[in-house]
């Protein structure tokens, strides 16, 4: 799970992934300093544990009176190493400056999920209704806490189920390996095969974000159109504690490289997807990183970028930061504050003076030194100009987080590219969602679909192989 503030939101996918929140989500399992204690109830002479929807009760208290130091200290091992006490408190700022002010709860709902609690607290808020979902694991530790809409997921229309079948598949080997599903359209022939790459942080095989699976429709929109999908759960999502044991070693490499190789791999294998028509199609960090998962997993016929960005990663995360800090019109003291911290991050990350010994507590998102290190010249349009395969790149004209600036470097890199196609949607946001009006986070959080024109475009791109050139 992840948290995306309003200060700390990444390219509505496209951070670093370990903290970073994006309008609701509170990643990472949080609890309330009174909720991690046994309570002690005298009863007849005996002692008695709370039960979860108390646990779940004191930590949304500790949350909404603003005691995140106490919620912190409830963290499960592994949590407490990735979420401190400012995203906590940067996350409630933001549901709280979209949705107003908190107005109470209702009563909780109690559900048993795969060994586990799960308890879900509507909320009420001046300006609409939120649900709490925490989930307690068996020994009272809070393992999961997210606040967000409590809307559904709805097929598309334009998804004909009747059309395709689906595989549960593994992505790579041995302990890392990757839960995902295969997606493969019905009758004889080797079909093109896509490979779907997530922006950054811990995202699942749907990339969804709240009621939405941006992934989902894209894989099923493509099935129903001939074409077949892998995707995956990340390796930040499925394995959390191997990569909390790891971080100070973390990489893009191993984030998302490693495993988009991986699965192109496993798509050549498949005796019904043709090996010569594999195609890569990243979003927003995944976008970014197609120079480099084309080099991991080559051969490759064509890469789609879906908002991918193309400048430093510290850069944006700044110019988001200050763009929602200003989207309800008024710039605080506090957010003034928080612009100027991150401000020193970033020059920070850009200085000589960052080594793999500086504290991640220096940089943006907490994210270590070598991560930062690794992207220095790190040049994606440059290095797709020198990639033969086929380039689509995808733009929503509503994003905020991936901007023109980013559009323009992608196109003067391909700039004389052989095959290289740019297409914008003047009303999609940034998860290719439509729209009115400037984009914030609690838009993605609204009950919507990936856009049909996306999924007929990057179907004709596919198959119409001489169509569509710059």
């Amino acid at each position: 799970m992840r948290c995306r503030s309003k200060r700390q939101t990444e390219l509505a996918l496209i951070s670093c992934g370990f903290v970073i929140c994006v309008g609701l989500c509170f990643p990472s399992a949080m609890r309330a300093q009174g909720a991690i204690e046994k309570a002690t109830v005298e009863q007849q002479g005996d002692k008695q544990e709370e039960k979860p929807e108390q646990i779940a009760l004191a930590l949304l208290d500790a949350t909404t009176d603003g005691r995140f130091e106490d919620a912190t200290k409830a963290f499960d091992p592994t949590m407490s190493k990735l979420l401190p006490p400012e995203a906590l408190k940067q996350s409630w700022i933001s549901i709280s400056s979209q949705y107003g002010k908190y107005l109470g709860h209702d009563e909780p709902i109690v559900e048993k999920v795969a060994g586990s609690t799960l308890v879900r607290i509507p909320c009420r808020f001046e300006q609409g209704s939120l649900e709490a979902k925490i989930s307690v694991n068996t020994s009272n530790k809070i393992q999961g806490y997210f606040i967000a809409n409590a809307g559904k997921y709805r097929s598309p229309s334009y998804v004909k189920p009747e059309t395709f079948v689906t595989e549960e598949i593994e992505v790579g080997k041995g302990l890392l390996k990757l839960p995902g599903t295969l997606t493969i359209p019905k009758g004889e022939g080797r079909f093109p095969g896509v490979v779907l790459v997530q922006g950054s942080g811990p995202s699942d095989r749907d990339e969804t974000v709240g009621p939405n699976k941006p992934f989902r429709d894209l894989a099923e929109g493509l099935a129903s159109r001939g074409i077949a999908v892998v995707r995956y759960e990340k390796r930040t999502k499925e394995h959390p504690l191997a990569v909390a044991l790891t971080i100070s070693s973390l990489t893009v490499k191993e984030e998302t490289v490693a495993d988009a190789a991986e699965a192109a791999s496993l798509l050549r294998s498949h005796t019904k997807i043709d090996p010569d028509k594999i195609y890569v199609v990243g979003h927003s960090l995944g976008g970014w990183m197609l120079p480099r998962i084309y080099e991991a997993g080559k051969p490759i016929a064509g890469l789609v970028s879906l908002a991918g960005s193309a400048r430093p990663l510290e850069d944006l995360i700044l110019e988001q930061v200050e763009y929602l800090a200003a989207g309800d019109g008024k710039v605080t003291d506090e957010e003034k504050e928080q612009i100027e911290k991150i401000r020193e991050q970033v020059m920070l990350v850009k200085s000589p003076e960052l080594t793999k010994k500086t504290s991640a507590s220096k940089l943006p998102l907490s994210v270590p030194a070598r991560y930062w290190l690794d992207l220095r010249g790190y040049d994606a349009p440059k290095l797709a100009r020198e990639i033969p395969s086929r380039w689509l790149m995808l733009q929503g004209d509503r994003d905020y987080q991936v901007i023109d600036k980013d559009l323009a470097a992608w196109e003067a890199g391909l700039n004389g590219h052989p095959d290289a196609t740019i297409k914008r949607y003047p009303k999609l946001n940034h998860l290719f969602m439509a729209g009115e009006g400037p984009c914030l986070p609690s838009e993605y959080y609204r009950e919507a679909n990936v856009d049909e024109a996306v999924i007929l475009d990057i179907a004709q791109w596919i198959h119409n192989k001489d169509e569509g050139r710059n």
